[in-house]
């Protein structure tokens, strides 16, 4: 496959899930210049799906990060390993999503071997999710052949919704 194939792949597989449990969902850049034109992404060059962090985000407003919402965050941070997975038979990207897993859980106060088994568990979760929902994620995929999609397109890809 394509460069441009596996990060369709890769970012609605984070998209799909992120829609599915209900994640906030900030951003799309299917590629370095779509990211790089779009302030959100604060001079990143990746393509990426950008979402609220809930540590952070708990943080900031001085309480705690229910259990749940770390749930629904290590399925869609590792979504785009899964989805390369169930597509491709391998996932190439990721690197980046580790390292935000990561981040995020350390923060939570998680040691490493459960951070590995949080990563572990939210891809098998994702890849469940992508089966389930194979025709929206079908769609989705088709629509990131714009690179220029927007969250809105998106929705609309996912729920079957013609422009």
């Amino acid at each position: 496959p394509s460069l441009a194939d596996r990060i369709a792949v890769h970012e609605a597989g984070h998209v799909l899930t992120a829609h599915l449990l209900g994640c906030p969902l900030e951003a799309i850049a299917l590629s370095a210049r779509a990211a790089l034109g779009q302030t959100v992404f604060r001079g990143q060059s990746a393509p990426g799906a950008l979402f609220v962090d809930p540590v952070s985000a708990a943080q900031a407003e001085g309480g705690s990060v229910p259990r749940e919402a770390l749930d629904r965050y290590c399925i869609v941070v590792m979504a785009g390993v899964a989805a390369e997975a169930e597509i491709f038979g391998r996932a190439e990207g990721g690197l980046a999503d580790e390292r935000a897993l990561r981040a995020m859980l350390g923060r939570a106060g998680f040691a490493d071997a459960d951070v590995r088994a949080a990563a572990v568990w939210g891809a098998a979760n994702a890849a469940l999710l992508i089966r389930d929902h194979r025709e929206s994620f079908d769609r989705l995929r088709a629509a990131f052949g714009d690179e220029r999609v927007d969250v809105a397109a998106a929705v609309q890809a996912m729920e079957g919704v013609r422009r």
